[in-house]
């Protein structure tokens, strides 16, 4: 496998960690479901980013 499709996706998977355990949000709590909904889109999009590359690879002759 690729190392920087390795790395890539670790610092994908880490930086929304570090975004849904952030205080800071773009849209915050106080909001209620909507501001809780804005973390579970942006770790949902880095799970879906990370299985795409990694998921690219090629094929076996």
């Amino acid at each position: 496998m690729n190392t920087r499709r390795i790395i890539g996706s670790v610092l994908v998977g880490a930086a929304a960690i570090v975004y849904g355990a952030s205080p800071i949000d773009i849209i915050p709590e106080l909001l209620g479901p909507i501001g809780l909904a804005d973390d579970a889109v942006v770790i949902a999009g880095a799970g879906l980013a990370i299985w795409r590359m990694l998921g690219r690879r090629k094929p076996k002759a």
